[in-house]
């Protein structure tokens, strides 16, 4: 059996990638775990409902590829001493000005809430539950929501995040607290105008990888609240699922949703290589830099990259989703080489940013190594590095202004040590 192999062969590469980076959440750890987890799922729920469908050797293009992404990362870091027993202490103050602007996001804030309570009154019907009522009609009042409206939800998941890493240092302004807390009130009403899972894990996945790097705790401890992460992410899916059903699906329906979700993801891969398809020549891979041009320099690129939203004529006794998995983009643009140099490209970008954020400890890097977090985790169902290109340039250019900037941002121990500079 194919999902046999597959499954035993992630789990050596996870033990053998332990061994050698020494970090349990290391990238290409918790990428090959991720598989792991994933096929363990599949063949749990084979045998509970009995499914005849098994995977396909095409299937191993999925190791090939965590294999490859393991080996990119590894180049940058590889006999690194300064990565062993690494603390990460920010010990950073508030400006006035950045309270300030925290005031204006609450404002924003409170207006959009009450601006959608009332469109949802308005197109409230007997049929639904408010709740539900309330979610449907946020789900599709965000697709007109202004673009000012999604730049401050990612200021203000960026903010939050660098409050949450400087909150977690024992020398800090503990005046702060407050502002952190008045900053966690504002983006969690931010995601709500959101509804979107993507937007939810965006902001969880990053502050969990913020707190387990920050922490002090012991690698089993680590490994439990990893554990208890992923139980919550699964359970927010089934929340999100019973809500727009209505409470209607049974506790057997959201097991089987959790496996169109997890599952889905590598098996319509194959599925739609095996069927062929045609090479959209590069709009998926530099759709950015094409909408980029074509607003600048009114030029005229095809950028209309169309995804199939559910793949069919797969003998399989269970409804599949329109999950098409990290490399399903690439291999589109120029074949299935295509999505293995990418893989090979991310995983330099993971071990870079691993190295630089280990060695220099700053907080620039710190926030962005856990911001691609998100990506990392999710390949196994989707491609959220190009696809949320424009989301990182935001981020980045956010980071950099908070973090090397004093507008917004004190540096504590550059204080301390100027001052003892002069001291002397």
């Amino acid at each position: 059996m194919i999902q046999n192999l597959l499954l035993v062969s992630f789990l050596l590469l996870s033990i053998l990638l332990i061994y050698i980076t020494k970090d349990i959440f290391s990238p290409p750890v918790l990428l090959s775990s991720l598989y792991f987890f994933v096929l363990l799922v599949f063949v749990i729920m084979k045998f509970l409902t009995k499914s005849t469908y098994d995977m396909k050797p095409l299937s191993f293009y999925f190791l090939i590829g965590t294999i490859i992404f393991s080996a990119s990362f590894l180049l940058f870091n590889i006999k690194k001493s300064y990565l062993k027993e690494t603390q990460f202490s920010f010990n950073y103050s508030m400006t006035n000005l950045l309270k300030a602007f925290i005031v204006v996001q609450g404002i924003v804030c409170v207006l959009f809430l009450l601006y959608s309570i009332y469109i949802t009154k308005l197109e409230l019907n007997n049929e639904d539950t408010i709740l539900r009522q309330y979610f449907l009609t946020l789900n599709s009042f965000r697709f007109r929501l202004p673009y000012i409206f999604a730049l401050f939800r990612t200021i203000s998941g960026i903010i939050l995040c660098i409050l949450f890493s400087t909150r977690l240092n024992k020398q800090r302004n503990k005046k702060d607290d407050i502002w952190f807390l008045f900053q966690l009130c504002i983006t969690l009403i931010f995601i709500i105008f959101s509804v979107g899972k993507h937007t939810i894990f965006i902001l969880m996945i990053p502050m969990f990888f913020i707190y387990i790097l920050l922490d002090k705790r012991k690698p089993f401890e680590k490994i439990s609240l990893l554990f208890i992460l992923g139980v919550c992410l699964l359970g927010l899916f089934v929340l999100l699922n019973m809500i727009r059903s209505n409470f209607t699906l049974s506790i057997l329906d959201n097991i089987l949703y959790l496996r169109h979700y997890l599952c889905s993801g590598m098996i319509v891969f194959v599925e739609w290589v095996e069927q062929g398809f045609e090479h959209t020549n590069g709009i998926y891979t530099f759709r950015f830099p094409l909408v980029v041009l074509n607003k600048l320099f009114h030029t005229n690129f095809n950028t209309l990259w169309v995804c199939i939203d559910y793949i069919k004529n797969v003998n399989i006794d269970w409804d599949l989703g329109n999950v098409w998995s990290f490399y399903h983009g690439f291999a589109q643009d120029f074949g299935l080489w295509f999505g293995l140099f990418m893989s090979a490209f991310i995983g330099c970008i993971h071990g870079l940013l691993y190295n630089l954020t280990y060695k220099y400890k700053k907080l620039f890097f710190f926030v962005l190594y856990t911001q691609l977090m998100f990506p990392l985790l999710t390949q196994f169902f989707s491609e959220n590095y190009f696809s949320h290109l424009s989301l990182y340039v935001q981020v980045i250019i956010i980071l950099f202004l908070f973090t090397n900037t004093k507008l917004l941002y004190i540096n504590n121990n550059e204080v301390l040590s100027n001052d003892k500079s002069k001291s002397k």
